[in-house]
């Protein structure tokens, strides 16, 4: 029987979301809830080349002090016109000081997060 190899990944793209200000939500159960608007952005690869479409939300829950769930989805749309939907998703954890300047929409070095 031969072994599974394991799979191997390779670059693609880069994306760079523009934002717009967070929008409050205000606090939940489940913790601090926030959606942040993405106004556009860039698709750089060799895979894939194009903008990111004025649509979607990054929709943010603080439940902890020093963690965050996070949920993005936003349209790519590639230099040809066809249009993908991206979808993502991302737990962060910091320091309760980090996370809640994040929170408070102060920026906070990658290294801390």
């Amino acid at each position: 029987m031969n072994a599974l190899q394991p799979p191997t990944l390779s670059f693609f793209a880069s994306v760079t979301v523009q934002v717009g200000e967070a929008i409050s939500i205000g606090t939940t159960i489940d913790g601090e809830r926030k959606v942040v608007p993405i106004t556009g952005g860039t698709v750089l690869g060799e895979g894939f080349t194009g903008t990111v479409l004025i649509a979607g939300a990054d929709v943010q829950l603080y439940p902890l002090g020093t963690t965050a769930y996070l949920k993005a989805m936003y349209i790519l749309e590639r230099e040809d016109g066809t249009r993908l939907f991206a979808a993502n998703q991302a737990l962060r954890t910091g320091s309760a000081r980090d996370l809640a300047q994040l929170v408070g929409g102060e920026e906070v070095p990658a290294q801390n997060i």
